[in-house]
């Protein structure tokens, strides 16, 4: 698998300049998962690991 370092890849999305300023985004597809609670535990783990098959085609 390729790592792909987004902040490369777009990196105007990832700079900030002095002063705010709108900045238009192309569109993207986000997965992400939701909850609470402390991120070392099983549920979470089980969860993230859920993303993965959808994420990577």
């Amino acid at each position: 698998m390729n790592k792909i370092d987004l902040t490369k890849l777009y990196k105007r999305y990832y700079t900030a300049a002095r002063q705010p300023e709108l900045v238009n985004l192309e569109k993207a597809r986000y997965l992400a998962i939701r909850g609470k609670g402390d991120p070392e535990e099983e549920d979470y783990r089980r969860r993230l690991e859920a993303l993965y098959p959808v994420a990577l085609p």
